[in-house]
């Protein structure tokens, strides 16, 4: 279909004024997303430390995660309680065993999400509203 209308490509000049995505408050980025804070208190992951004990190596990944929970008092977050497990003697047989803990406290009532990958038990969020 043949058209009067020309689409004309804009002028260089007229981005004069316009935000640049990959510059903030002066600062250039080049596109990437550098600018975001790598240490926001994420807890960072012990590998290949000898179990202290051997508490958790016959318990499930939700039954131990209860335990710990619960003695913490404290919502924590899946890379603490796999440095946790793995100190009380759980093995894990996965590639990506935090993947593995956020998946099953997921799927279970006990917990809920206190934040991005941080779990706490349901029943210690009851009592906070109780009393």
């Amino acid at each position: 279909m043949d058209d009067e209308y020309e689409i004309r490509p804009e002028p260089r000049d007229s981005y004069i004024g316009r935000v640049d995505p990959t510059e903030i408050n002066g600062r250039r980025f080049g596109g990437s997303v550098s600018y975001i804070n790598q240490h926001r208190g994420i807890p960072s992951i012990v590998h290949n430390s000898a179990p202290l004990s051997q508490r958790f190596s016959d318990l499930t990944i939700t039954q131990a995660c209860t335990l710990l929970l619960r003695e913490s008092g404290q919502p924590l977050h899946v890379n603490e309680l796999y440095n946790l497990l793995v100190a009380g003697g759980m093995r894990f047989k996965g590639n990506n065993p935090t993947i593995s803990i956020a998946v099953s406290l997921n799927r279970n009532r006990r917990f809920s999400k206190a934040g991005p990958g941080t779990f706490e038990l349901v029943m210690r969020e009851a009592e906070r509203f109780a009393s």
